[in-house]
């Protein structure tokens, strides 16, 4: 009995320690990722900033400009119009 209580406390310990080494290294992936998204979040809020509805149709309007095809004259009102609709809302 007391050599299955021994075997059964080593396997605990082990699992513990096991166990410690998996949270560290879960912790510094995490740290990874969050330095990952602070960047995105700074980028996202400098667009945000910068994405008024004047710049939005310069840009546009220059986009139309270079491209000058038809078919991107669709898809650049689309996309207009989806812009002007996310700056209506996150404001």
């Amino acid at each position: 009995m007391n050599q299955g209580s021994d075997w059964l406390r080593g396997r605990r310990e082990a699992l513990i320690r096991r166990s410690n080494g998996l949270r560290l290294d879960c912790g510094s992936h995490v740290h990874e990722i969050e330095a990952a998204l602070q960047r995105v979040d700074r980028g996202l809020s400098l667009v945000h900033r910068v994405a008024t509805p004047r710049v939005l149709f310069a840009g546009s309007l220059l986009a139309v400009l270079l491209l000058g095809r038809m078919r991107s004259w669709r898809t650049l009102a689309a996309g207009l119009a989806l812009a002007g609709q996310l700056v209506r809302r996150s404001r």
